[in-house]
């Protein structure tokens, strides 16, 4: 019999832990939820964005002709006045080559000097000949003319005659050959020479500075045998002045016009300064950024400085850029929207229940979402992070 009434009792506890299991089962939690209404309005808002300062020129600097190079004196970040020495090569200040271990190089410079004088000799044989040839014309064409004056008096048959014309014809090539030939030796000579001279110049200057300016990238190293033509370093000019890109993205792109104002404000370790400018000029081609799984497409728009005096080129900034005026849009707060794998919703009552509703957005900025596809007037959930699609809610009454 004790066993018994045991057993009813486990039953009975477990009979009523599964009644408490199913009433709770069966009863949903309930959010309480503020509505807002999409509303027609203007816009009018200073669009905020993240920037970066450039130069207006940059470039690379490079040597060229080959040479070693013996001592890099600047890094990334260096700032530098004109004409100051930035790399320094072997040969430049040695009075010898022998020992600078860029005896090669010099070499080929000897080899290329001697070329220069072979050509001056071949010029000075030409102009040589061309006298001699221009004097043997002379006298063919004197004789041939002779020849024609006898041949129309009967003195010389036309056999004899037109001998002595045709050697005159022929000489007169030779001298037009011989003068052809002296105008390209001089064209090679002078294209040579001016070569060998910009060689023996470059050979004997290091790399400077042609301007004030600021070193942002360094490919030279010690001991590195240098490729004319080929950048050793980038050069960013300080004296032709500074400016600010800007990436907008696609969707604030409308709100930015060409000559609106802006305000930049760069963040120092001791101060905070602000510059003012205007915008000059926006992409019409987009690029593309990654963040995560979405993806963002951005244009580029420039902004020109008034005064760039304390700014380096590099710098991050903030951009505040003065918004159009934009008239009689459906617009919904940007809080209440969600933004879900690249879509954006927000989420409605229907019947006491909260539904996500995806909608089609245009123009936006930091605080308003323009809506397509939803109606002036209706009414959407003011904190949709706190509700789930199909949940029960209760809509806070406004006092």
């Amino acid at each position: 019999m004790k066993k018994i009434i045991i057993i009813l009792a486990v039953l009975g506890i477990i009979g009523l832990g599964a009644a408490v299991f199913l009433k709770g089962k069966n009863t949903e939690e309930i959010s309480t939820v503020r509505l807002t209404k999409i509303s027609n309005e203007n816009i009018s808002e200073n669009l905020k964005f993240e920037g970066i300062v450039n130069a207006k020129k940059t470039y690379g600097l490079y040597k060229k002709v080959s040479m070693m190079i013996e001592d890099v004196k600047i890094k990334p970040g260096t700032m530098v006045k004109k004409g100051e020495e930035l790399i320094a090569f072997k040969g430049v200040s040695d009075s010898g080559y022998e020992n600078t271990g860029v005896s090669d190089i010099f070499i080929k410079l000897e080899e290329k000097k001697l070329e220069v004088e072979v050509l001056q000799k071949q010029l000075i044989e030409l102009e040589r000949k061309e006298k001699v040839v221009k004097f043997q014309l002379d006298n063919a064409n004197d004789t041939a003319k002779i020849m024609k004056e006898l041949l129309e008096q009967d003195g010389v048959s036309s056999l004899e005659a037109n001998q002595y014309i045709t050697a005159a014809a022929l000489k007169d090539l030779e001298y037009h050959n011989v003068i052809q030939d002296i105008f390209l030796a001089k064209q090679k000579l002078k294209i040579k020479s001016n070569g060998l001279d910009e060689e023996i110049k470059e050979m004997s200057q290091n790399l400077a500075a042609p301007e004030n300016g600021i070193i942002t990238e360094v490919f030279a190293e010690n001991g590195m045998i240098t490729v004319p033509g080929k950048p050793l370093l980038n050069f960013a000019s300080l004296d032709e002045g500074l400016e600010v890109k800007v990436l907008i993205p696609i969707y604030q792109s409308q709100g930015v016009t060409l000559g609106a104002g802006v305000d930049i404000i760069s963040k120092g370790s001791l101060e905070e300064k602000q510059y003012k400018g205007k915008v000059t000029s926006i992409s019409s081609v987009a690029i593309a950024e990654k963040t995560g799984k979405n993806e963002e497409r951005y244009l580029t728009a420039t902004v020109a400085l008034d005064n760039s005096r304390g700014l380096m080129p590099g710098a991050n900034v903030e951009v505040e850029i003065s918004g159009k005026a934009l008239k009689g849009i459906n617009v919904v707060d940007a809080f209440s929207v969600v933004e879900e794998n690249g879509k954006n919703y927000v989420y409605i009552v229907e019947n006491s229940r909260a539904r996500k509703v995806e909608i089609k957005t245009g123009i936006k900025t930091l605080s308003k979402y323009e809506v397509l596809n939803l109606p002036k007037g209706m009414e959407v959930v003011v904190n949709p992070f706190k509700v789930r699609d199909g949940e029960k809610v209760i809509v806070e009454k406004n006092n």
